[in-house]
C-alpha cells in the first residue's frame, strides 16, 4: 500500500476490541483496562495478539482525485 502512495497507521488493539493501545492513556499499557486481557501473546516477547491498520482519508482522497 505504501507504494502506492496510501499511507496507512498500524495500532495495537485489545483481542475482544475493548480499547486501542496509543495515546499517553494507553500506549504503555500491558494489559486490557476494561477486560484484563493480555496485550502480547507471548510473555517476554512484544509480539501483539492483534494489530488494525488505519488508511488515512486525505492521502486516499488526494490519490482518487
Amino acid at each position: 500500500m505504501k507504494d502506492l502512495g496510501l499511507e496507512y497507521n498500524s495500532y495495537h488493539t485489545c483481542i475482544n476490541d475493548c480499547i486501542l493501545y496509543r495515546g499517553e492513556e494507553y500506549d504503555t499499557n500491558i494489559e486490557c483496562t476494561k477486560c484484563k486481557e493480555s496485550r502480547y501473546s507471548e510473555k517476554g516477547k512484544k509480539t501483539p495478539n492483534k494489530v488494525i491498520h488505519i488508511m488515512l482519508v486525505v492521502p486516499k482522497l488526494m490519490r482518487i482525485f
